[in-house]
Protein backbone atom coordinates (compact mmCIF):
# COMPACT_ATOMS: atom_id res chain seq x y z
CA UNK A 1 0.00 0.00 0.00
CA UNK A 2 2.85 2.33 0.83
CA UNK A 3 4.44 1.73 -2.58
CA UNK A 4 1.12 2.41 -4.31
CA UNK A 5 0.71 5.65 -2.36
CA UNK A 6 4.19 6.77 -3.34
CA UNK A 7 3.48 5.91 -6.98
CA UNK A 8 0.29 7.99 -6.95
CA UNK A 9 2.15 10.93 -5.41
CA UNK A 10 4.94 10.59 -7.99
CA UNK A 11 2.50 10.51 -10.95
CA UNK A 12 0.58 13.50 -9.56
CA UNK A 13 3.81 15.43 -9.09
CA UNK A 14 4.91 14.81 -12.70
CA UNK A 15 1.52 15.78 -14.14
CA UNK A 16 1.23 18.84 -11.91
CA UNK A 17 4.71 20.07 -12.82
CA UNK A 18 4.03 19.62 -16.52
CA UNK A 19 0.81 21.61 -16.16
CA UNK A 20 2.77 24.48 -14.58
CA UNK A 21 5.07 24.84 -17.58
CA UNK A 22 4.61 27.76 -20.00
CA UNK A 23 2.92 26.95 -23.32
CA UNK A 24 4.86 27.75 -26.49
CA UNK A 25 2.68 29.66 -28.98
CA UNK A 26 4.98 30.77 -31.78
CA UNK A 27 8.32 32.10 -32.99
CA UNK A 28 9.57 34.58 -35.61
CA UNK A 29 11.87 32.27 -37.58
CA UNK A 30 12.91 34.49 -40.50
CA UNK A 31 13.07 37.92 -38.91
CA UNK A 32 13.13 41.30 -40.57
CA UNK A 33 15.23 44.36 -39.80
CA UNK A 34 18.94 45.06 -40.25
CA UNK A 35 20.24 42.22 -38.06
CA UNK A 36 18.04 39.14 -38.16
CA UNK A 37 19.15 37.73 -34.81
CA UNK A 38 18.14 40.96 -33.06
CA UNK A 39 14.57 40.68 -34.33
CA UNK A 40 13.79 36.99 -33.77
CA UNK A 41 11.37 36.41 -30.93
CA UNK A 42 9.57 33.59 -29.14
CA UNK A 43 5.97 33.84 -27.90
CA UNK A 44 4.65 31.81 -24.96
CA UNK A 45 1.83 31.81 -22.39
CA UNK A 46 2.61 31.61 -18.67
CA UNK A 47 1.01 28.98 -16.44
CA UNK A 48 1.67 30.61 -13.05
CA UNK A 49 2.57 34.04 -11.69
CA UNK A 50 6.35 34.33 -11.66
CA UNK A 51 9.21 36.78 -12.10
CA UNK A 52 10.74 37.25 -15.53
CA UNK A 53 14.08 35.99 -14.18
CA UNK A 54 12.67 32.46 -13.85
CA UNK A 55 12.05 31.94 -17.58
CA UNK A 56 14.52 30.63 -20.15
CA UNK A 57 13.91 30.11 -23.89
CA UNK A 58 16.08 27.28 -25.24
CA UNK A 59 16.73 26.46 -28.89
CA UNK A 60 18.80 23.86 -30.74
CA UNK A 61 19.06 20.74 -32.86
CA UNK A 62 18.82 18.36 -29.90
CA UNK A 63 15.78 17.39 -27.86
CA UNK A 64 15.77 18.98 -25.34
CA UNK A 65 17.52 21.95 -27.01
CA UNK A 66 20.79 23.24 -25.55
CA UNK A 67 22.52 25.24 -28.30
CA UNK A 68 21.19 28.78 -27.73
CA UNK A 69 19.07 30.58 -25.18
CA UNK A 70 17.47 33.82 -24.05
CA UNK A 71 17.35 34.08 -20.25
CA UNK A 72 14.92 36.25 -18.30
CA UNK A 73 17.68 37.21 -15.87
CA UNK A 74 19.19 39.19 -18.76
CA UNK A 75 16.11 41.43 -19.18
CA UNK A 76 17.17 45.03 -19.70
CA UNK A 77 16.17 48.40 -21.19
CA UNK A 78 15.68 48.35 -24.96
CA UNK A 79 18.71 49.57 -26.90
CA UNK A 80 17.47 49.14 -30.48
CA UNK A 81 15.32 51.41 -32.61
CA UNK A 82 12.47 48.95 -33.09
CA UNK A 83 9.04 49.86 -31.76
CA UNK A 84 6.47 47.29 -30.64
CA UNK A 85 2.84 48.43 -30.71
CA UNK A 86 -0.71 47.06 -30.52
CA UNK A 87 -4.19 48.43 -31.16
CA UNK A 88 -7.80 47.51 -30.46
CA UNK A 89 -7.53 47.56 -26.68
CA UNK A 90 -4.45 45.34 -26.59
CA UNK A 91 -1.93 46.57 -24.02
CA UNK A 92 1.81 46.13 -24.55
CA UNK A 93 3.77 45.93 -21.29
CA UNK A 94 7.47 46.57 -21.86
CA UNK A 95 9.57 44.54 -19.42
CA UNK A 96 13.12 45.73 -18.74
CA UNK A 97 13.75 44.36 -15.23
CA UNK A 98 14.32 40.68 -14.33
CA UNK A 99 12.36 41.12 -11.09
CA UNK A 100 9.15 42.06 -12.92
CA UNK A 101 6.30 39.73 -12.00
CA UNK A 102 4.14 38.43 -14.85
CA UNK A 103 0.66 37.07 -14.04
CA UNK A 104 -0.51 33.56 -14.91
CA UNK A 105 -2.10 33.02 -18.33
CA UNK A 106 -0.23 35.98 -19.83
CA UNK A 107 1.19 36.21 -23.35
CA UNK A 108 4.95 36.85 -23.21
CA UNK A 109 7.50 37.63 -25.91
CA UNK A 110 11.25 37.23 -25.43
CA UNK A 111 13.06 39.44 -27.95
CA UNK A 112 16.63 40.87 -28.07
CA UNK A 113 16.96 44.35 -26.57
CA UNK A 114 18.69 45.52 -29.75
CA UNK A 115 15.66 44.89 -32.00
CA UNK A 116 15.54 47.34 -34.89
CA UNK A 117 12.24 46.27 -36.52
CA UNK A 118 8.72 47.51 -35.80
CA UNK A 119 6.14 44.86 -34.83
CA UNK A 120 2.36 45.20 -34.45
CA UNK A 121 1.20 42.56 -31.93
CA UNK A 122 -2.51 43.42 -31.88
CA UNK A 123 -3.69 39.97 -32.92
CA UNK A 124 -1.42 38.14 -30.50
CA UNK A 125 -3.08 39.48 -27.37
CA UNK A 126 -6.60 39.91 -28.81
CA UNK A 127 -7.55 42.91 -26.69
CA UNK A 128 -5.75 41.74 -23.55
CA UNK A 129 -2.21 42.17 -22.25
CA UNK A 130 1.08 41.09 -23.74
CA UNK A 131 4.45 41.33 -21.99
CA UNK A 132 7.44 42.14 -24.19
CA UNK A 133 10.68 41.19 -22.44
CA UNK A 134 13.84 42.78 -23.86
CA UNK A 135 16.82 40.43 -23.47
CA UNK A 136 20.43 41.62 -23.46
CA UNK A 137 21.88 39.30 -26.12
CA UNK A 138 24.96 41.36 -27.00
CA UNK A 139 26.59 41.55 -23.56
CA UNK A 140 24.46 39.51 -21.14
CA UNK A 141 24.98 40.36 -17.47
CA UNK A 142 24.91 36.80 -16.22
CA UNK A 143 26.42 35.07 -19.24
CA UNK A 144 23.46 32.69 -19.58
CA UNK A 145 22.06 34.25 -22.76
CA UNK A 146 23.69 32.98 -25.99
CA UNK A 147 21.65 34.40 -28.87
CA UNK A 148 23.48 35.08 -32.14
CA UNK A 149 23.19 38.61 -33.50
CA UNK A 150 23.30 37.43 -37.12
CA UNK A 151 20.46 34.96 -36.62
CA UNK A 152 19.82 31.94 -34.43
CA UNK A 153 16.59 30.27 -35.59
CA UNK A 154 17.19 28.20 -38.75
CA UNK A 155 15.29 29.67 -41.73
CA UNK A 156 15.59 26.81 -44.23
CA UNK A 157 16.65 23.77 -42.20
CA UNK A 158 15.45 20.45 -43.65
CA UNK A 159 15.68 18.70 -40.28
CA UNK A 160 13.85 19.49 -37.06
CA UNK A 161 14.80 22.39 -34.80
CA UNK A 162 13.57 22.39 -31.21
CA UNK A 163 12.29 25.16 -28.92
CA UNK A 164 11.53 24.97 -25.20
CA UNK A 165 10.57 27.37 -22.39
CA UNK A 166 11.48 26.49 -18.81
CA UNK A 167 10.58 28.14 -15.51
CA UNK A 168 12.74 27.64 -12.43
CA UNK A 169 10.09 28.83 -9.96
CA UNK A 170 7.71 25.93 -10.62
CA UNK A 171 10.39 23.31 -11.25
CA UNK A 172 9.68 23.27 -14.97
CA UNK A 173 13.17 22.31 -16.14
CA UNK A 174 14.65 20.91 -19.34
CA UNK A 175 13.62 17.39 -18.36
CA UNK A 176 9.96 18.22 -17.73
CA UNK A 177 9.06 21.18 -19.97
CA UNK A 178 7.39 20.40 -23.33
CA UNK A 179 9.61 20.65 -26.41
CA UNK A 180 8.13 21.81 -29.73
CA UNK A 181 9.77 21.54 -33.14
CA UNK A 182 9.64 23.02 -36.63
CA UNK A 183 11.36 22.48 -39.99
CA UNK A 184 12.41 25.68 -41.72
CA UNK A 185 12.04 24.26 -45.22
CA UNK A 186 8.32 23.69 -44.56
CA UNK A 187 7.67 27.37 -45.25
CA UNK A 188 6.38 28.08 -48.76
CA UNK A 189 9.43 30.28 -49.45
CA UNK A 190 12.54 31.55 -47.68
CA UNK A 191 11.13 34.99 -46.86
CA UNK A 192 11.32 37.59 -44.12
CA UNK A 193 8.33 37.30 -41.82
CA UNK A 194 8.14 33.49 -41.76
CA UNK A 195 6.40 32.72 -38.49
CA UNK A 196 5.70 29.33 -36.89
CA UNK A 197 2.88 28.70 -34.44
CA UNK A 198 2.15 25.55 -32.47
CA UNK A 199 -1.32 24.09 -31.96
CA UNK A 200 -1.04 21.33 -29.30
CA UNK A 201 2.54 20.83 -30.46
CA UNK A 202 1.77 20.70 -34.18
CA UNK A 203 3.65 23.39 -36.17
CA UNK A 204 1.80 25.73 -38.53
CA UNK A 205 3.82 27.80 -40.99
CA UNK A 206 2.71 31.30 -41.99
CA UNK A 207 3.89 34.67 -43.24
CA UNK A 208 1.97 37.89 -42.68
CA UNK A 209 4.81 40.24 -43.47
CA UNK A 210 7.38 41.95 -41.29
CA UNK A 211 5.21 44.16 -39.12
CA UNK A 212 1.75 42.82 -38.31
CA UNK A 213 2.05 39.38 -36.72
CA UNK A 214 -1.14 37.35 -37.23
CA UNK A 215 -1.86 33.94 -35.77
CA UNK A 216 -3.13 31.89 -38.73
CA UNK A 217 -6.34 29.89 -38.91
CA UNK A 218 -5.91 26.50 -37.24
CA UNK A 219 -6.02 23.55 -39.61
CA UNK A 220 -6.67 20.37 -37.64
CA UNK A 221 -7.15 16.67 -38.30
CA UNK A 222 -5.41 16.66 -41.68
CA UNK A 223 -5.74 13.13 -43.04
CA UNK A 224 -4.82 11.32 -46.24
CA UNK A 225 -6.51 8.02 -47.06
CA UNK A 226 -6.28 5.76 -50.14
CA UNK A 227 -9.81 5.16 -51.54
CA UNK A 228 -9.55 2.66 -54.41
CA UNK A 229 -8.85 4.92 -57.43
CA UNK A 230 -7.88 8.09 -55.55
CA UNK A 231 -6.36 9.49 -52.37
CA UNK A 232 -8.72 11.49 -50.14
CA UNK A 233 -7.20 14.46 -48.32
CA UNK A 234 -9.48 15.65 -45.50
CA UNK A 235 -9.07 18.51 -43.05
CA UNK A 236 -10.97 20.70 -40.62
CA UNK A 237 -10.52 24.30 -39.52
CA UNK A 238 -11.17 26.41 -36.44
CA UNK A 239 -11.42 30.20 -36.17
CA UNK A 240 -11.66 30.53 -39.94
CA UNK A 241 -11.60 34.30 -40.31
CA UNK A 242 -10.79 36.19 -43.52
CA UNK A 243 -9.81 32.94 -45.27
CA UNK A 244 -10.26 32.87 -49.04
CA UNK A 245 -9.21 29.36 -50.04
CA UNK A 246 -7.06 26.32 -49.36
CA UNK A 247 -4.35 25.07 -51.69
CA UNK A 248 -3.64 21.33 -51.63
CA UNK A 249 0.03 20.49 -52.15
CA UNK A 250 1.76 17.15 -52.74
CA UNK A 251 5.35 15.95 -52.42
CA UNK A 252 7.29 12.74 -52.95
CA UNK A 253 10.08 13.64 -50.52
CA UNK A 254 8.26 15.69 -47.86
CA UNK A 255 10.35 18.77 -48.73
CA UNK A 256 9.56 19.94 -52.26
CA UNK A 257 5.80 20.45 -52.78
CA UNK A 258 3.71 21.19 -55.85
CA UNK A 259 0.13 22.43 -56.12
CA UNK A 260 -2.47 19.80 -57.08
CA UNK A 261 -5.72 21.61 -56.27
CA UNK A 262 -7.62 24.50 -54.74
CA UNK A 263 -10.67 24.50 -52.44
CA UNK A 264 -12.79 27.59 -51.70
CA UNK A 265 -13.28 28.38 -47.98
CA UNK A 266 -16.76 27.89 -46.52
CA UNK A 267 -16.57 29.67 -43.15
CA UNK A 268 -15.78 29.05 -39.49
CA UNK A 269 -15.25 25.48 -38.19
CA UNK A 270 -15.61 23.77 -41.56
CA UNK A 271 -14.68 20.35 -42.92
CA UNK A 272 -13.06 19.94 -46.33
CA UNK A 273 -12.03 17.15 -48.69
CA UNK A 274 -10.01 16.88 -51.90
CA UNK A 275 -9.52 13.87 -54.22
CA UNK A 276 -6.10 13.18 -55.73
CA UNK A 277 -6.56 10.76 -58.66
CA UNK A 278 -2.83 10.65 -59.45
CA UNK A 279 -2.30 7.63 -57.20
CA UNK A 280 1.30 6.45 -56.89
CA UNK A 281 2.42 3.12 -55.46
CA UNK A 282 4.83 4.74 -53.04
CA UNK A 283 4.86 7.08 -50.08
CA UNK A 284 3.63 10.61 -50.76
CA UNK A 285 3.17 13.69 -48.59
CA UNK A 286 0.37 16.26 -48.44
CA UNK A 287 -0.12 19.63 -46.79
CA UNK A 288 -2.74 22.38 -46.88
CA UNK A 289 -1.86 26.01 -47.60
CA UNK A 290 -4.31 28.55 -46.13
CA UNK A 291 -4.79 31.65 -48.31
CA UNK A 292 -6.24 34.77 -46.66
CA UNK A 293 -8.27 37.40 -48.50
CA UNK A 294 -5.28 39.76 -48.39
CA UNK A 295 -3.02 37.17 -50.05
CA UNK A 296 -1.16 36.12 -46.90
CA UNK A 297 -0.59 32.38 -46.50
CA UNK A 298 0.03 29.72 -43.85
CA UNK A 299 0.91 26.03 -44.09
CA UNK A 300 -0.62 23.12 -42.20
CA UNK A 301 1.39 20.24 -40.83
CA UNK A 302 2.59 17.61 -43.31
CA UNK A 303 0.91 14.19 -43.48
CA UNK A 304 2.46 11.09 -45.01
CA UNK A 305 0.51 8.46 -46.94
CA UNK A 306 1.99 5.05 -47.67
CA UNK A 307 -0.01 3.84 -50.65
CA UNK A 308 1.34 0.53 -51.90
CA UNK A 309 0.16 -3.00 -52.59
CA UNK A 310 0.48 -3.91 -48.90
CA UNK A 311 -2.73 -1.99 -48.11
CA UNK A 312 -4.67 -4.84 -49.73
CA UNK A 313 -3.08 -7.48 -47.50
CA UNK A 314 -4.24 -8.70 -44.11
CA UNK A 315 -2.40 -9.38 -40.89
CA UNK A 316 -3.08 -12.21 -38.48
CA UNK A 317 -1.31 -12.46 -35.12
CA UNK A 318 0.02 -14.07 -33.08
CA UNK A 319 1.11 -16.78 -35.48
CA UNK A 320 1.35 -19.22 -32.55
CA UNK A 321 -1.99 -18.66 -30.81
CA UNK A 322 -3.78 -20.22 -27.87
CA UNK A 323 -7.04 -18.43 -27.06
CA UNK A 324 -7.54 -15.66 -29.60
CA UNK A 325 -6.13 -14.07 -32.75
CA UNK A 326 -6.21 -10.50 -34.01
CA UNK A 327 -7.02 -9.89 -37.66
CA UNK A 328 -6.25 -6.61 -39.45
CA UNK A 329 -7.21 -5.57 -42.96
CA UNK A 330 -7.46 -2.41 -45.03
CA UNK A 331 -10.77 -1.17 -46.44
CA UNK A 332 -11.27 1.57 -49.02
CA UNK A 333 -15.04 1.89 -48.41
CA UNK A 334 -17.71 1.17 -45.78
CA UNK A 335 -19.02 -2.12 -47.18
CA UNK A 336 -18.83 -5.27 -45.05
CA UNK A 337 -15.91 -7.67 -44.99
CA UNK A 338 -16.39 -11.43 -44.65
CA UNK A 339 -13.83 -13.09 -42.38
CA UNK A 340 -13.50 -16.85 -42.72
CA UNK A 341 -11.27 -19.31 -40.82
CA UNK A 342 -10.63 -22.75 -42.35
CA UNK A 343 -8.73 -25.75 -41.05
CA UNK A 344 -5.92 -27.52 -42.91
CA UNK A 345 -8.32 -29.54 -45.09
CA UNK A 346 -10.50 -26.54 -46.03
CA UNK A 347 -13.40 -26.95 -43.59
CA UNK A 348 -14.91 -23.65 -42.42
CA UNK A 349 -14.71 -23.28 -38.63
CA UNK A 350 -15.54 -19.57 -38.44
CA UNK A 351 -17.42 -17.22 -40.75
CA UNK A 352 -18.63 -13.72 -39.90
CA UNK A 353 -19.46 -10.37 -41.49
CA UNK A 354 -17.66 -7.33 -40.07
CA UNK A 355 -18.65 -3.72 -40.76
CA UNK A 356 -15.78 -1.86 -42.43
CA UNK A 357 -14.52 1.59 -41.67
CA UNK A 358 -12.33 3.31 -44.25
CA UNK A 359 -8.71 2.59 -43.38
CA UNK A 360 -7.30 -0.12 -41.09
CA UNK A 361 -9.83 -2.47 -39.47
CA UNK A 362 -8.92 -4.67 -36.52
CA UNK A 363 -10.95 -7.38 -34.80
CA UNK A 364 -10.24 -10.12 -32.25
CA UNK A 365 -11.57 -13.66 -32.82
CA UNK A 366 -11.93 -16.27 -30.06
CA UNK A 367 -10.25 -19.58 -31.05
CA UNK A 368 -10.08 -21.28 -27.66
CA UNK A 369 -12.39 -24.11 -28.79
CA UNK A 370 -10.42 -24.93 -31.93
CA UNK A 371 -8.25 -28.06 -32.03
CA UNK A 372 -4.48 -27.74 -32.24
CA UNK A 373 -3.15 -27.38 -35.77
CA UNK A 374 -2.77 -25.02 -38.71
CA UNK A 375 -5.59 -22.70 -39.83
CA UNK A 376 -6.09 -20.21 -42.65
CA UNK A 377 -7.76 -16.80 -42.34
CA UNK A 378 -9.42 -15.32 -45.41
CA UNK A 379 -10.84 -11.80 -45.69
CA UNK A 380 -13.24 -11.17 -48.57
CA UNK A 381 -13.10 -7.40 -48.90
CA UNK A 382 -13.06 -4.72 -51.64
CA UNK A 383 -13.91 -7.40 -54.26
CA UNK A 384 -10.74 -9.29 -53.40
CA UNK A 385 -9.74 -12.20 -51.18
CA UNK A 386 -6.54 -12.31 -49.14
CA UNK A 387 -5.36 -15.12 -46.90
CA UNK A 388 -3.07 -15.54 -43.91
CA UNK A 389 -2.37 -18.47 -41.58
CA UNK A 390 -1.78 -19.24 -37.90
CA UNK A 391 -1.16 -22.27 -35.71
CA UNK A 392 -3.42 -23.10 -32.76
CA UNK A 393 -1.34 -24.55 -29.93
Amino acid sequence: MKKLFLLIISVYSIQHTHAQCPTLNGAMINACGVSEGLNEFVLFTTATTANVSTYIVNYGTANPPVSNRMSGVDARVKTGTGVITATGGCTVNLVTDPSTSIPADSKVIFIPAGTDNNYDLSTLCAGGNIYVVYINTVAPITGTTSWTTGGTLANTATTARFVQVTSATVGCNAASAPVFSYIGSSFTANADGNFVTWNTGVPNYSNNGCTSIVLPVSVINVQALPIKTYNAINWQTTEEINVKSFIVEKSIDGINFSVIGNVIANGNNSSYSFKDYAVEKKSVYYRIVIVNSDGKIANSNIVKLTNDISTAAIKCYPRLAQSKITIEWYASDNTNAIVTIMDAVGRVVFNKNFANTIGINKNDVDIINLKAGQYFVRVNNDNSKTTESFIKQ
